[in-house]
């Protein structure tokens, strides 16, 4: 079995394998990441995905801005993503 660090630094490595896991695993309609620190307001998120397919990714993208590289808390290497 895989092992993931638990670091700040591996959470972009665990939240993939997590979703990987769930993908062969689990049956389900949605798969839904968040933090501890986010409140979902569960009638507004589902009537939001009921608007893609089921396959579908959701997400945002931040644009003009990418990974961080620089060895700080946040940077993901260029090996991981």
């Amino acid at each position: 079995a895989d092992t993931a660090q638990d670091s700040y630094a591996s959470l972009a490595v665990k939240t993939m394998a997590v979703a990987d896991w769930a993908v062969h695993h689990v049956d389900f309609d949605y798969l839904l990441k968040v933090d501890d620190d986010v409140f979902v307001r569960q009638d507004r998120l589902c009537a939001h995905m009921r608007r893609f397919p089921r396959s579908a990714l959701v997400g945002r993208r931040v644009h003009g801005y990418e990974p961080l590289r620089d060895g700080s808390k946040w940077a993901v290497p260029l090996e991981v993503l």
